[in-house]
């Protein structure tokens, strides 16, 4: 027995001997690949005699360990033969003893000559290159370093992949066919993530979820609303003063209270004066025998003509005649009467882009898309978890985030599109204007995150990593979410190259920006998706009928109900309730058609079961 643990623990000393010996080996060959060429030549002279060191090495410990298990035997046997009251230890199963340890000991010389072996020819390898390194046996020896090299630095063999397979793979990656592996850590740690959490944790109370539920859907909206400020305010500007507009636009005063809003100069036919021999004829009676041999140094600026919302044409009867002037003096088809078409300040930004400047924005553009398609990948995320812990059951707060979520997903890219392409339209062109507009409209989309990062502290976080255990992220598929924000660059990109085309008239640009580049798209995409969800279907006729009609009517429903601070805006600006009419009739609509939709689902999911 004693014999036995002493050869265990000298086979224990001998492994560890070996295993220092590694240790410094790897230290060895670890040395910088791009040093000096003396330095090459150096550490190939240490390797070998380190080499020859630990074969040394392993002799003398192959020497000793002999000895000492001859000694250990020799000691046992004679402390057994003095303890005749022990049993006889058979000779012969010491020498079995012996030998299995020295077969032992004889494959880990072996291993460890072999992994020295290795780690030399790869070092060599990689300091001299594989072409230079000829002295291990031809090309065959190369070839087996080679893949020795490919198994040293990947951990096992690697394809070799033409360039085309490379372009591919990287094209892959990108648009998430050829993903990472699926992502762990669903925790978006965002406030529509938090009202999930709330919104499926039996335990909270009803009033503290129907809030919350309601503060995040009231948060969408206010980016909602930031966007379209930025895109009617853009497209049609208050204004204070007849020449406080845009060019080719004038401000023009309404009755009813409404605020003065600029206005393309085309309308000056239809509102003021029918054509220029009617201005003048009217005219010089109007205004003052000074004003009108002056007119054309006259500005009818703030000083001269303040224009507020209270007034009316009446009371400055000079207001026609001052507001048919300035488009007279500005607009670019004044001369044919305004029977051109163009939106004068539109067309003048696109032509002054130069290469440099489309350059600068198709950078920023891509650069952009980044923060549209996490947005969109949050949104995606965090209606995943809330399905998960829902199961089709219905609970009211969770089906107002639902909605809030969808919003984010379909509505709030192509907004965001929609005003970061006014913004760089309604300015003047130059590197510095594009990247703080690209910046303004970033800093929006990321509002969420910012919101969670000030007001959700470690419990909130906690509570909402509790709410992702056990939820599969590979149902993230990533193509959609990067497809849909690259659509959105593709629609900046095509839309800012032919906005003369697309709006050769000042005063339906605002209908451009919500109508063709909002609801269009989103309309494309919704029904894309609900053809998808169709398709891929593994539930009955029936049932696969119901959810894809639900998923149809529930997108135009967070599509319709994005529009409603838009129209609250409209009514603020120009006193007009039927735009805000519509969208209430349409959301009602859409919220009945979701509500029965849902009933039927339920019935064609039980008639399922009992079938």
């Amino acid at each position: 027995y004693h014999s036995r643990n002493s050869l265990v623990n000298l086979k224990g000393n001998l492994e560890n001997s070996l295993s220092n010996g590694n240790e410094r080996h790897e230290e060895f060959v670890e040395a910088p690949i791009n040093a000096q060429a003396v330095q090459m030549n150096e550490l190939n002279e240490e390797s070998a005699i380190y080499r020859e060191e630990i074969k040394e090495e392993i002799v003398i410990f192959d020497a000793q360990a002999d000895r000492e298990a001859t000694n250990l035997l020799s000691r046992g046997q004679d402390v057994v033969l003095n303890h005749a009251d022990r049993t006889q230890i058979n000779e012969q199963v010491a020498k079995e003893v012996k030998e299995q340890m020295d077969e032992q000991l004889d494959v880990m010389r072996k291993e460890i000559e072999g992994q020295m072996e290795r780690h030399l020819e790869d070092f060599q390898l990689r300091v001299e290159g594989p072409e230079d390194h000829r002295g291990l046996g031809g090309n065959d020896d190369r070839e087996v370093i080679l893949a020795r090299q490919e198994n040293f630095e990947e951990g096992g063999p690697r394809m070799r992949r033409s360039t085309l397979l490379n372009f591919t793979a990287f094209a892959g990656r990108l648009l998430g066919v050829d993903a990472p592996p699926p992502r762990t850590n669903l925790n978006t740690e965002t406030v529509s993530m938090y009202t999930v959490a709330m919104a499926v944790d039996p335990h909270a109370q009803r009033i503290c979820v129907w809030l919350t539920a309601l503060w995040n859907l009231g948060f969408v909206f206010l980016q909602v609303m930031a966007f379209s400020l930025v895109i009617l305010e853009s497209s049609q500007p208050m204004c204070h003063s007849v020449p406080d507009c845009p060019a080719g636009n004038f401000c023009n005063i309404f009755d009813g209270g409404r605020l003065p809003l600029c206005e393309d100069c085309k309308e000056m036919p239809n509102l003021f004066f029918a054509n220029f021999a009617l201005f003048e004829q009217t005219c010089p009676a109007i205004l003052s025998d000074e004003v009108w041999k002056h007119l054309d140094y006259f500005q009818a600026d703030q000083n001269e003509l303040l224009l507020i919302p209270n007034i009316t044409a009446s009371e400055v009867p000079e207001y026609k005649c001052l507001a048919y002037n300035h488009c007279l003096e500005t607009d670019i088809d004044a001369k044919s009467n305004y029977k051109d078409r163009h939106c004068d300040f539109l067309y003048l930004h696109r032509v002054k882009m130069d290469g440099l400047a489309w350059c600068v924005t198709i950078f920023l553009a891509l650069l952009w898309t980044v923060p549209i398609c996490q947005d969109i990948q949050e949104a995606t995320i965090e209606e995943m978890v809330l399905n998960h812990h829902m199961h089709g059951s219905w609970n009211g707060p969770a089906e107002i985030t639902r909605v809030a979520l969808r919003m984010k997903r379909y509505a709030i890219p192509l907004f965001t599109t929609s005003a970061t392409l006014v913004l760089l339209l309604s300015e003047e062109i130059s590197s510095r204007t594009i990247i703080l507009n690209f910046l303004a409209i970033s800093l929006i989309l990321e509002a969420d995150n910012i919101f969670a990062t000030l007001f959700l502290n470690n419990h909130f976080i906690a509570c909402m990593e509790k709410t992702v255990e056990d939820v599969d992220g590979t149902l993230v598929k990533l193509v959609w979410i990067r497809a849909q924000g690259f659509l959105c660059t593709v629609i900046l990109i095509v839309s800012l190259y032919f906005i003369q085309y697309f709006v050769p008239d000042c005063d339906i640009l605002d209908e451009f920006l919500l109508w063709e580049l909002i609801c269009v798209p989103a309309s494309i995409i919704i029904v894309g998706r609900a053809f998808y969800t169709s398709i891929h279907s593994t539930q009955s006729f029936c049932e696969g009928i119901c959810v894809t009609l639900v998923e149809l009517v529930y997108n135009v429903l967070a599509l319709s109900i994005s529009f409603i601070p838009n129209s609250l805006i409209d009514i603020f600006r120009s006193k007009d309730l039927e735009v805000f009419y519509q969208v209430i009739i349409v959301a009602s609509v859409t919220l009945f058609m979701v509500v029965g939709l849902l009933v039927l689902r339920r019935r064609c999911s039980g008639r399922g079961n009992q079938e």
